[in-house]
């Protein structure tokens, strides 16, 4: 990218682009110190099938707001919730 195409863009929209800079500056920052600290990239990761094989649920609403849960997240906790006793889901009597 030019030089006059970076500095038009940064102009046109500089909170954006400085919140872009910084937001990867932090990822970048976390992923070295995940190297340095525990010798690895990223946290291992399970696939939701291996957990529930027949995973299948709904939502009836959902409305996404920034930082809540998203619909994964909800949906998770739902198969967890269907797996404990009935005293223990008390909890979870929302979703």
């Amino acid at each position: 990218m030019k030089k006059f195409v970076k500095l038009k863009l940064f102009l046109n929209q500089p909170f954006k682009i400085i919140n872009h800079g910084l937001t990867l500056a932090n990822e970048e920052m976390y992923y070295k110190k995940n190297i340095n600290s525990f010798n690895i990239e990223q946290l291992p990761t399970v696939d939701i099938l291996e957990l529930f094989p027949n995973f299948n649920e709904y939502l009836n609403n959902y409305s996404f707001l920034e930082g809540t849960s998203l619909v994964t997240d909800i949906m998770l906790l739902k198969s967890l919730a269907r797996d404990w006793e009935l005293e223990r889901r008390e909890y979870f009597k929302y979703l």
